[in-house]
């Protein structure tokens, strides 16, 4: 079954919002919740987790607070440090960028002709390395687990059923091999197919 992502977007212009989710929504499989500003944001995600916040840097509408873009991604990254930020702006300031990326920002995408395609792509990208990364710990995690019960498999049957550990350990070693064999950690829900 393929993975419904949670994807946050920021943006003080209702527009912007809706050609972003729309976007996204035609080329993956995700919900997306929508946000006019960075405080609208925080204040209304305290009880879920997004897979990934996509946020525009200026956000003038919000006059009386004056929290931009960079509010957003340090709330997020404090709280969450493992959800990709992806930040965008019209705004081409590589001290700007690089600011950004220094407080955790996983991408900047610069607002200009292609940027729907652009930010679509990044999306998907980091999306896909973030799954790629979960895949290994689940793996790592089940190899794990699978020395510590053949380790307390031996040390049990060692002592009271020694007829069995020759049984035991050919069970355990095919159980391993099944879950090496079926679970692919490079495997992409998000483009239907295998990356390699």
């Amino acid at each position: 079954m393929e993975t419904k992502y949670i994807i946050y977007i920021v943006d003080d212009d209702p527009f912007n919002l809706l050609l972003i989710s729309r976007k996204l929504k035609k080329t993956m499989n995700c919900t997306t919740r929508l946000f006019r500003s960075a405080l609208e944001c925080i204040h209304d995600t305290r009880n879920e987790k997004p897979d990934i916040i996509l946020t525009d840097y200026l956000l003038t509408n919000d006059t009386r607070n004056k929290l931009n873009g960079d509010y957003v991604l340090q709330r997020f990254k404090s709280k969450y440090s493992c959800v990709p930020v992806i930040m965008y702006s019209s705004l081409q300031s590589a001290d700007l960028i690089l600011s950004l990326m220094r407080k955790g920002a996983a991408d900047f995408v610069l607002r200009d002709d292609q940027f729907l395609e652009k930010i679509t792509r990044r999306v998907q990208i980091h999306l896909r390395t973030m799954k790629q990364k979960m895949s290994k710990r689940f793996l790592k995690l089940t190899i794990l687990a699978t020395i510590v019960a053949i380790t307390a498999g031996f040390l049990y049957l060692g002592k009271s059923r020694p007829e069995l550990l020759i049984p035991f350990s050919i069970i355990w070693i095919a159980l391993f091999a099944v879950i090496l064999f079926f679970k692919d950690p490079v495997e992409s829900d998000i483009f239907g197919d295998k990356q390699t």
